[in-house]
């Protein structure tokens, strides 16, 4: 080719030319190095411009090549198209290559951007469900694990412990479906409309088993935990099950202790211990953040020769059994044991794990979530009954003394409503406790989504994060109680079981405690009578009144604790086999021999016997020689109360055992009256009974029972004719709660003794214008007792949601219980669930007889003020709870009015109305705010109306929970995780 045909080419624009002319021009440079100037035939500088200027031809050596590819001569033909297809292939793959490179960067950018948005999707859904969970969780009191923040497994028939997030069918807070994915949230998509969404799985960390937990025999308890995890994942037919504890228990354990400060701070911490695999199983089971209750008890041995339990606070997180998967639940009810029981198998505890769940997730009539001990104890008891049969009486006891966080223990003779025959003091191996709420405590995964137009994924962000959502206020002991009591003993309500305060010392219980009614001291006589003799035996032992001087017998001293060893109550002296200390006054002057009546109420505990054992015996001379000797006995014979009064009369001289006649050595009775009377249905042990006994020589003798005279025996009069030298064995002494006999042998019951009057003459009912006691004598018309407390104000504003507390009612108390709060305007009665009536406007008429109803739905919301029957408590026990409740509505003018009446706080009196009434609603009102440093003040009062008599058991109050939420604290924050 010519250098003419290519200036040729250049000139008609052809594309080949010019690129083949710069191809030239380029090679030649690269080919040759000119050191000096030499011209080419026929080339100008203009025909070659990037050619350095030639001033000479230059010599055929120089040209060879240059030449070779101009196809001039020397050179070879056809190389240098060859090099040009080279060169231009080179090109073509580096231009190939930056387009690929450009379009590769495009859409690395866009997918960075689509994880940056999945990200933020993530932490938003973290937020979301912190706001969601504090707009539900003020409700109520309790969780129900159909509440719409559980996490549920994909068949939706329980919590979905274990299910991952990704393939989750129903996660927390379920709002829809995009592109057949279910969402807890949308959002106007990136690629695709509702194509951005977040997926919420939230935990509950008291359903979960808390790895920080104390027990000398956690690790025992872990490696039960992972034999549980292994058989849920099986029978829920999870891909791979596996035991992700493997035996690992006791190492867990010592690598918890081997952390700074003994506790893990991260569940990651568990990792190491078990191995990847195993710790993502084990992840929805266990956590680090559960609350802990720092009042729970544990024996560290049996209980004393004197029947004084070994006790030691500690810290436990309950379980919260009405979110808590089955693993969990098998886990804590497995090896439960007490001194006379075999422990809980595996295999059993799995089986009472699914009553509790299909229990829970139950709508039938009396089931669903647990709200109440009550609930709790009559699971376990109805699992011990036809055709059931799962559980014997024992183990039952055992998992109510386990699960129950109050100890109650039965050595101190508590109320009939929360004895249990076996208590904390004889577990020989316990878990943890039951709760009925979160306590504030969530693990919360978020899952961010972006998805194509086609519904393919094109990112997701997996987020955890550990939130505190609300806080608890929670009295629950006696020290709890006292610490933010603002009443006093005028208020005729006491803390148990400690006698703080009314002996002024600081022993009050720091293990159990609740608030109960005192039994009133006698503020009227009978005006016949006088008052001999009186001691109540709740502010001392030393008597209230007497004629005499009364000293108490024994090493009694009111100034011990309980677990000292003192016998005084707030209701009473406790008299016990095992302390053998019976309350000694002299007898001259304070009960009269010959005629005379002695009144006092009795509380036998927890183990009756059919042998009856003294409940006072009075020793008195009528001279040196002769004397009177009164001996009341009493006891639980086949579930009956049996009282047996003995008269005798003796000569000081003249001893002989009458073994035969009462098992007691005693002066021989020249004249000896003995009546027994046995009341059937009555005497169940841990309730009071109100006994009467009279006397009057030559005429009879009386016994009266809760008011009810049983029986009427003629005595003959004292003779005058005993002559027979001597003196008495001891002096004249009257003693309560047992005796020592002449012998020297000990006779005493377990019983709890109060308000013991001695009167002057012979009474009987009417006539003598004397009345059964009421052992709750009303404050005023209104009620019985009040108790008023206060938790600490917070530096902080506070919202203060419901309120919940355990509540005992007995039967035979048929009186109710009603709280305030001065921070709203919440006044409420607990009522029995009465079935709704046409009102008149208020909330204490219509119609009530006492039955549960369920709750009408509201169709206007200015008829919640129809009235509606309060009725009688049908329950032994209720839980109620509140939001302090707005201003009354405006008046309304029918309608069906607000209607559930199961536990719930009705709202102050409302205006006139015309609709179908009801109780007020469950969670009546708005929150309440407190301001920062405000006491959250509380009473509760226990009503009795008028005309009816309660006896036989103290109504009791006890676990009281507020719940309110403060500052949202995150625990652990923006762990991110694989999705």
């Amino acid at each position: 080719m010519t250098i003419a045909k290519v200036r040729y080419m250049l000139s008609s624009g052809d594309r080949a030319a010019s690129a083949l002319f710069f191809l030239v021009a380029i090679t030649g440079a690269v080919g040759y190095t000119f050191t000096g100037s030499c011209t080419l035939p026929g080339v100008s500088l203009v025909d070659v411009p990037m050619a350095r200027s030639l001033s000479k031809p230059c010599p055929p050596s120089r040209l060879r090549r240059f030449g070779g590819l101009l196809g001039a001569a020397g050179g070879r033909s056809g190389s240098a198209l060859i090099i040009t297809l080279g060169v231009l292939a080179l090109v073509s793959l580096l231009a190939f290559t930056f387009v690929s490179l450009a379009r590769s960067e495009r859409h690395i950018s866009q997918n960075y951007v689509d994880q940056v948005r999945a990200s933020i999707l993530a932490r938003s859904g973290i937020e979301q469900a912190v706001a969601r969970l504090r707009a539900t969780t003020l409700v109520k009191a309790w969780d129900d694990p159909r509440d719409p923040w559980v996490f549920h497994t994909n068949n939706n028939t329980g919590v979905g412990a274990g299910q991952s997030i990704a393939t989750a069918v129903h996660p927390s807070f379920e709002s829809g479906t995009s592109f057949g994915r279910p969402f807890s949230a949308v959002l106007p998509g990136t690629h695709a409309p509702n194509g951005d969404t977040v997926v919420l799985k939230v935990v509950d960390a008291a359903g979960q088993i808390n790895l920080n937990s104390p027990q000398a025999n956690f690790g025992q308890i872990l490696n039960t935990l992972g034999q549980a995890i292994l058989q849920e994942m099986t029978l829920r037919g999870l891909p791979n099950p596996m035991n992700p504890i493997n035996g690992k228990g006791p190492q867990i354990v010592i690598a918890r202790e081997a952390a700074p400060g003994g506790r893990f701070v991260t569940e990651e911490e568990l990792r190491p211990s078990v191995g990847a695999d195993a710790f993502e199983v084990l992840r929805d089971y266990v956590t680090v953040w559960g609350w802990e209750d720092p009042t729970t008890t544990v024996a560290t041995a049996l209980p004393t020769p004197e029947g004084i339990p070994n006790l030691e606070l500690q810290t436990r997180a309950p379980v919260n059994i009405n979110t808590a998967p089955r693993a969990v639940l098998q886990t804590v009810l497995t090896g439960l044991k007490a001194q006379s029981t075999s422990p809980i198998s595996l295999t059993l505890a799995g089986k009472v794990a699914d009553r509790i769940m299909a229990r829970r997730w139950s709508t039938a009539p009396g089931e669903g979530p647990f709200k109440t001990w009550k609930e709790v104890y009559s699971f376990f008891d109805d699992l011990v009954k036809a055709p059931t049969l799962l559980l014997t009486p024992a183990e039952a006891a055992v998992c109510k003394a386990n699960f129950n966080p109050n100890s109650t223990l039965h050595a101190f003779n508590p109320e009939r409503v929360i004895n249990l025959p076996i208590d904390k003091a004889d577990l020989t191996f316990s878990t943890t406790e039951f709760t009925f709420r979160s306590m504030g405590v969530y693990e919360i995964y978020s899952l961010g989504r972006v998805f194509q137009a086609s519904g393919e994924i094109v990112a997701e962000s997996v987020i955890s994060s550990t939130v505190q959502v609300y806080d608890v206020f929670y009295a629950t002991t006696q020290d709890d109680f006292e610490d933010g009591r603002t009443s006093d003993a005028a208020d005729n309500t006491a803390s148990f079981p400690g006698s703080f305060p009314d002996t002024g010392t600081s022993d009050s219980a720091w293990f159990s405690g609740y608030i109960h009614l005192l039994t009133h001291q006698y503020l009227s006589l009978p005006t016949t009578a006088q008052r001999q003799f009186e001691a109540p035996w709740r502010d001392m032992f030393t008597a209230a009144a007497s004629a005499g001087n009364p000293t108490p017998g024994g090493s009694k001293d009111e100034n011990l604790s309980i677990l000292d060893g003192s016998d005084l109550f707030p209701d009473g002296s406790y008299a016990n086999s095992l302390r053998r200390e019976p309350l000694t006054y002299a007898a001259t002057q304070n009960l009269p021999p010959d005629e005379g009546t002695i009144e006092f109420w009795v509380k036998f505990d927890r183990n009756p016997s059919t042998l009856l054992e003294p409940i006072f015996t009075v020793t008195h001379p009528f001279t040196t020689q002769t004397g009177i000797q009164h001996v009341l006995k009493g006891g639980i014979s086949g579930g009956s109360l049996r009282i047996e009064s003995t008269r005798l009369f003796y000569v000081a001289a003249d001893y002989v055992p009458l073994a035969a006649r009462e098992g007691y050595p005693v002066p021989y009775a020249n004249e000896k009256t003995v009546i027994t009377a046995t009341l059937p249905g009555r005497g169940q042990s841990n309730e009071w009974h109100h006994l009467v006994l009279s006397w009057f020589d030559g005429t009879d003798q009386r016994l009266y029972v809760d008011g009810q005279l049983l029986w009427v025996t003629t005595i003959a009069p004292t003779s005058n004719t005993w002559v027979t030298p001597g003196t008495l064995p001891y002096d004249p002494v009257c003693q309560f709660g047992g005796e020592y006999a002449q012998d020297g042998s000990a006779h005493f019951p377990n019983l709890t003794m109060d308000d013991v009057v001695v009167f002057n003459a012979s009474l009987a009912y009417p006539a003598m214008g004397f009345f059964p006691r009421d052992r709750f004598e009303g404050l005023d018309p209104v009620y019985n007792g009040e108790w008023r407390g206060a938790f600490p104000p917070l530096p902080y504003p506070v919202t203060v949601g419901p309120i919940a507390w355990t509540e005992w009612i007995p039967d035979s108390y048929n009186g109710q219980s009603l709280i305030s709060m001065p921070v709203g305007l919440a006044l409420g009665l607990l009522p029995g669930g009465g079935n709704p009536g046409k009102g008149n406007g208020t909330v204490n008429k219509g119609g009530g007889n006492g039955k549960p109803k369920k709750p009408k739905k509201d169709k206007d919301d200015d008829d919640d003020n129809g009235g509606g029957g309060f009725g009688p408590l049908t329950e032994d026990e209720a839980l109620c709870l509140y939001a302090p409740a707005p201003p009354p509505p405006p008046p309304g003018g029918g309608g069906n009015g607000g209607g559930n009446n199961n536990g719930g706080i009705p709202p102050p009196p409302p205006l006139p109305g015309n609709g179908n009434g009801g109780n007020a609603p469950q969670n009546f009102g708005v929150p309440q705010v407190l301001v920062a440093n405000q006491s959250l003040n509380y009473s509760f009062k226990f009503v009795n109306p008028a005309g009816l008599t309660p006896l036989n058991v103290t109504p009791v109050i006890d676990d009281v929970t507020i719940l309110y939420q403060g500052p949202v604290r995150f625990l652990a924050y923006r762990i991110e995780i694989a999705p």
